[in-house]
């Protein structure tokens, strides 16, 4: 049976808190493996005092980043920056975030970790500023650099020789903090480059979420054991901006993670407002520009595929049809015949040898182009099927760096509800549900909680109103023409 990545538990400790230095009734919570399993287990402490948790063994046991060079010699590197460019940039809700803030008076941009650079993109591509900039001190810099064309400096803000003397209207890092093992000095490091009248945004983790009943991916995202120092807490992280020199800061829940605005004067964020709209045109805008890499351009093609049918605006058939195309040139993979791809997905037991045979994304592709047809069918549940494969061999092969299909195949077991009244027996969709079914009983994260929550029990009955039966009804017709 596979162990546990994360053991819960408590006991007390005398370990003093990194970040306000209380070692009084601190308790460890949980054991966390690290991403490197040989490197065993590490405690997870929880401060009495300012509620943060850390990882008291990370100054010994964190793994810092493989030198670029020996990153960049890999062959197999490019998977990991394709990885990043197809599913977890995270644009749905970086740009919300980025786009509460006064950005129209934003001259100059720069971002702190800005991996392969899609948001500093985005920044370029539709806010006004004249200068973007972006460091990245790892390997997917030189590569997002080369790939998106972005001024990306392959190095830590303090080595950063170019930009000693200047100053920025905004500086933004995601989820950066926490990879810090001293958050004062980056934070005063950061303050240092901004203009007189200029903002920082920050997100980070929260210690607030690291509870049993958060979802597996999100815990195994938060701690990221083995790169994470500490997962703060929202009053922790405001005195962190103040030991830093800030004169403002102000903190809220964002999901997952904080999200905190620090500045030397009070900063009026804007509502939230839906920006997929604004994601779209980012989208539309890569898919038409010239790129030298195929999959790239494929991978933009399938997420403005998606955030068209998000955005309710019509799709060419020809962007189906270059999608396919592209699936067939890059891959080898015909979305009408899948069953070679199916028994070579079966196959794979790495991240790396999952993205050789189909782009990250490919799921929620398969599951957009199903659920936006108005006469479901055969092909319909083929799609819905075979998305539902793809995400359980994803979730077995590597839960962690694949946890946004968790969410996706809720969504694929609502979708795929109405088609038990249709009990159609076919070969490939057996062969699918088989398979599918088999994988799913050896996720043990799957297997921790009931398979259907009350939220999915709640949108299978939406789904299954009587309008949606009836266009299922009007289908069924030429469906059994299909099969016969």
């Amino acid at each position: 049976m596979q162990a546990a990545r994360i053991i819960w538990q408590t006991s007390s400790t005398q370990d003093p808190c990194p970040l306000c230095n209380n070692g009084q009734d601190n308790q460890i919570i949980l054991q966390s493996q690290h991403f490197l399993a040989e490197r065993g287990y590490l405690d997870l402490v929880k401060c009495s005092v300012c509620e943060s948790t850390w990882f008291p063994e990370a100054t010994s046991k964190n793994v810092s980043y493989p030198p670029v060079e020996q990153a960049l010699q890999d062959p197999n590197f490019i998977y990991l920056i394709h990885h990043y460019l197809e599913i977890v940039n995270g644009l749905n809700w970086k740009v919300p975030m980025l786009e509460r803030l006064p950005f129209e008076q934003f001259n100059s941009v720069l971002e702190i970790g800005c991996n392969a650079g899609v948001a500093l993109d985005y920044c370029r591509t539709l806010w006004p500023a004249k200068q973007v900039v972006g460091l990245e001190p790892s390997a997917y810099g030189v590569l997002g650099s080369k790939l998106l064309e972005l001024p990306i400096l392959a190095c830590y803000l303090a080595e950063a020789s170019s930009l000693k003397s200047k100053v920025f209207d905004f500086i933004y890092a995601t989820e950066v903090l926490e990879h810090v093992a001293d958050p004062v000095q980056f934070l005063q490091e950061l303050k240092a480059h901004l203009s007189p009248n200029g903002m920082i945004l920050l997100t980070t983790p929260r210690a607030e979420i690291l509870q049993p009943k958060t979802a597996p991916g999100e815990l195994y995202a938060a701690l990221s054991t083995g790169s994470h120092y500490f997962v703060a807490s929202a009053k922790q992280l405001e005195q962190l901006a103040y030991q830093a020199g800030f004169s403002y800061c102000y903190v809220e829940a964002l999901g997952m993670s904080h999200l905190a605005v620090m500045a030397d004067q009070a900063v009026e964020l804007k509502p939230y407002q839906n920006q997929d709209a604004s994601i779209c045109e980012y989208y539309q805008r890569k898919a038409q520009s010239d790129t030298l890499y195929a999959r790239t351009h494929l991978g933009y093609l399938l997420n403005y595929h998606q955030q068209a049918l998000v955005c309710a605006k019509p799709i060419e058939p020809v962007l189906i049809t270059e999608i396919e195309q592209l699936l067939k040139q890059c891959f080898e993979l015909d979305l009408q015949a899948p069953e070679a791809f199916i028994k070579r997905l079966l196959e794979t037991d790495h991240l790396i040898s999952f993205g050789k045979l189909m782009p990250y994304s490919l799921p929620f592709y398969l599951t957009a182009q199903a659920q936006s047809q108005t006469d479901w069918g055969f092909k319909e549940q083929v799609y819905l099927e075979l998305a539902r494969f793809i995400c359980l061999q994803g979730l077995k092969t590597d839960f962690q760096n694949l946890f946004v299909y968790h969410l996706l195949l809720e969504q694929i077991e609502i979708a795929l509800h109405p088609f038990t009244k249709l009990n159609l027996d076919h070969p490939l969709i057996k062969e699918l549900q088989q398979v599918a079914n088999q994988l799913q009983a050896k996720i043990p994260e799957l297997n921790q909680v009931a398979p259907k929550t009350v939220a999915i029990k709640k949108a299978i009955k939406k789904r299954t109103k009587l309008k949606f039966f009836r266009t299922l009804e009007q289908s069924f017709t030429k469906l059994k023409q299909q099969l016969a």
